[in-house]
């Protein structure tokens, strides 16, 4: 009912709409409102004053065995150039400068301040990770208090302090503040994968300072040294080398340094094929996991996920299939529960998870529904030891209490909310993380998500802070509060929203690239008239934005300018509508493209690569019809014929791995199309979106050369669920090709695209019947 007003009534039920939920805009003009310091994540309990107190010297009283937390600080005090020295307690120390107090209750001027700041709490109530945090002037100097209950606690309490300080007129100021605060969730982090374990340093500090503590490692990083999702390689068999040791010895002790637990996932999968029953390829697991033990990892994962992606879903080893009776859930809790028994029988003190190959997909199905095995695979995997966690993806609250039936143990949720940005660069700002009501501690092990990678991520970077918000806050805090307070922090003060707020209602309109207009000159007016809009605004908001928001901004803006500039030059060489042709004479499916009406139906060629470039081997298309059927001719150029990559021979498989032809249509002209897909031996994948269970009745054909390959296809309208078609109607459509004939793999498509998706209705081009 997006975009509804008034009153609907379904059966007995009154639904009034009574206002859309706020969009960036709003959230941004909300924003204004916020007042005073703002701490990420924010706290449980918070108490803020008026006054600002200078930084000029410090005196640290820190318990000894505090050397994490000691480091940290002497770090942050260097950088930010302010004099200080260590003293332990009951010490002498330098009554002149300000004090840091440090410690737990033991302490007993941080028990005092922590009884008058926030009569009725207790210690117990901070548990392992939570801080008291207390800064204040006392004679003129400022003394600051920080407690918990273990370093961890006290580690981030630093966090939250580092927020507080601001320079103002060369002069270092504390926010006069008192917090006490815990988080919800007991595991708070991100899965990190090769892009982001080549930034391990970036993506560890940022992590510190949101105040999480765990990463899922995976990916296929390192020439798939722990696995991944290639069909042809099968690296994970091969053992570490000197250089992945030293580099990994690295890694644990910056994760360390920051109070972040890393588990290390390994990847069995690829060709040769795993075989689950097999002895060799469970103590090859066992022996990289414990080599990185010795390393010094405790925790180890096994990820099945995607194996659907590279046709390993399903047992393919004859020994595997006559031990497990063609079960892969019996096989997986077989594999798992060897290697993990093997490996507790070696070093008793390990933790352990796995990624289910189900793990988001079945959630609510019914008993009698085709996919309930997925179900059923779960509940042989819930016969693992229940000390083997489960990563699972689902978000609602009756959907996690679902997995946690089925597997008899409460999920560590695993959240790709975030990926569907990485089809394209990421605006500036984007969204935030979704909240699920209600989530309480108990309810899940933990809580990650799968950031977006580096290059392609929201430079604001309200993405990972708003994520953070949840983890430590979940309904203490209102997600639209959490977006507020990521966006003041990223333009640097609520005085620079206005101009913010704007432009993000300007160029939330471009993001998609819908280019809106029923004729050429129309849409090309439209996009001139966004050049022009976009320059004004480069030169207005770049010299107000903080230096590393305004760089990202002016990026920003340049990648519009240069995509709306392909888009005009794509309009000026390609028809608009592209006409399609009533069929004069009979077309006979075979995949020739010899008959006569071929000859005087319209050429459509000019394929590019994601983001413009065209392609290095053409496609050439033509489009027909009659009362019942589309017809479309597809010629691709190949000059290498034998070496044509056509797998897939069952129908709605991973086809797009297979050089093959797509096509999207839709009649409606919006976000819903038809999806089918052709390989070069005629095996189709087909669609609604990306739902597979529609298959229509087609008739298609193909033919190789010596030079190029084609294909041709009926698609009836009634597949279609149309009656006739009428001259004049409009179509939104779009023509797409995979060719894996050489490498690098070429993916080029008619309409222009600046995702890494085809489905991409919003760039469709128009065709229109004549």
């Amino acid at each position: 009912m997006t975009a509804c007003t008034g009153t609907a009534w379904v059966d007995d039920v009154e639904i009034k709409v009574v206002g859309n939920p706020l969009n960036k805009s709003a959230i941004m003009q909300k924003a204004k409102a916020l007042s005073g310091p703002i701490v990420i994540p924010h706290p449980w309990k918070m108490q803020c004053g008026k006054d600002r107190i200078e930084l000029t010297e410090l005196s640290v009283i820190v318990p000894e065995k505090d050397d994490i937390f000691k480091n940290a600080l002497s770090k942050w005090l260097k950088e930010e150039g302010i004099p200080h020295n260590f003293a332990l307690p009951g010490k002498d120390i330098n009554i002149s400068n300000g004090l840091v107090y440090v410690g737990d209750s033991s302490v007993k001027e941080i028990a005092d301040c922590r009884a008058r700041c926030y009569p009725g709490s207790t210690w117990q109530d901070l548990g392992d990770e939570g801080y008291f945090l207390s800064i204040m002037r006392k004679d003129g100097k400022p003394v600051i208090y920080i407690g918990a209950n273990s370093e961890q606690g006290r580690f981030y309490a630093l966090q939250s302090l580092k927020q507080l300080l601001v320079r103002h007129d060369n002069q270092l100021l504390l926010a006069e503040a008192n917090i006490l605060d815990k988080p919800v969730f007991s595991r708070r982090g991100i899965a990190i994968g090769p892009q982001w374990f080549d930034n391990k340093e970036r993506a560890i500090e940022r992590l510190a300072n949101l105040k999480c503590n765990y990463i899922w490692i995976h990916g296929a990083f390192w020439d798939n040294i722990f696995g991944g999702n290639n069909s042809r390689q099968h690296n994970w068999r091969k053992p570490l080398n000197d250089n992945h040791r030293k580099v990994l010895a690295e890694y644990l002790k910056i994760c360390r340094n920051n109070f972040i637990t890393p588990t290390i996932a390994i990847f069995p999968r690829g060709i040769p094929l795993i075989q689950y029953s097999s002895d060799t390829d469970i103590n090859l697991v066992v022996g990289k996991m414990s080599d990185l033990y010795n390393i010094g990892f405790r925790n180890f994962g096994l990820s099945f996920d995607d194996l659907q992606n590279i046709g390993q879903e399903r047992l393919i080893v004859q020994a595997d299939i006559e031990k497990f009776g063609n079960d892969m859930g019996k096989a997986h809790l077989y594999f798992v529960s060897e290697v993990y028994k093997r490996l507790k029988k070696q070093h008793s003190d390990i933790n352990f998870g796995i990624v289910p190959l189900v793990y988001g997909g079945f959630i609510t199905l019914p008993e009698e529904s085709s996919d309930f095995r997925q179900k059923s695979y779960l509940r042989h995997l819930s016969a693992l030891p229940q000390e083997i966690e489960f990563i699972s993806c689902p978000y609602e609250i009756e959907n996690i209490r679902e997995v946690t039936e089925l597997t008899k143990r409460p999920p560590l949720i695993w959240d790709n909310v975030f990926c569907a940005w990485e089809r394209g660069k990421a605006p500036v700002f984007i969204p935030p993380f979704r909240w699920t009501k209600g989530l309480q501690s108990m309810d899940i092990k933990g809580y990650i998500i799968n950031p977006i990678m580096p290059s392609l991520e929201d430079a604001a970077g309200t993405s990972w802070i708003t994520a953070a918000d949840y983890f430590w806050n979940a309904d203490r805090q209102s997600q639209d509060a959490s977006y507020q307070a990521a966006i003041v922090r990223a333009v640097g003060g609520v005085e620079n929203l206005d101009s913010l707020k704007d432009y993000t209602d300007f160029t939330s309109k471009l993001n998609d690239y819908t280019i809106p207009g029923k004729s050429k000159e129309e849409q090309y007016l439209y996009l001139q008239n966004s050049i022009t809009e976009l320059q004004k605004w480069q030169k207005k908001l770049i010299p107000a934005m903080p230096k590393n928001l305004s760089r990202a901004i002016d990026e920003e803006i340049s990648t519009y300018l240069t995509n709306l500039e392909l888009i005009k030059n794509d309009l000026s060489a390609k028809p608009f509508p592209i006409k399609v042709k009533r069929l004069s004479g009979a077309i006979k499916i075979d995949g020739l493209l010899d008959e006569a009406a071929w000859g005087s139906a319209d050429s459509m060629t000019g394929f590019m690569l994601i983001g413009g470039k065209p392609a290095r081997q053409q496609t050439e298309f033509r489009l027909c019809y009659d009362d019942q059927n589309l017809y479309a001719g597809v010629t691709c150029l190949e000059p290498l014929p034998g070496s044509i990559v056509a797998r897939h021979k069952v129908r709605d498989r991973n086809i797009w791995e297979d050089d093959c032809i797509e096509f999207f249509l839709s009649p409606a002209g919006n976000t819903s199309y038809y999806h089918i897909v052709v390989n070069t031996i005629g095996t189709i994948y087909d669609a609604i979106v990306s739902d597979p269970k529609w298959n229509g009745n087609y008739k298609a054909a193909t033919k190789i050369g010596a030079d190029s390959w084609t294909l041709e296809i009926a698609i009836p309208f009634k597949e279609l669920g149309l009656v006739n078609i009428k001259p004049a109607s409009r179509w939104n459509f779009n023509i797409c090709r995979e060719r894996y004939a050489e490498k690098p793999i070429e993916i080029s498509s008619y309409a222009l695209l600046f995702k890494r998706s085809f489905h991409n209705p919003s760039r469709f081009r128009v065709l229109e019947f004549q």
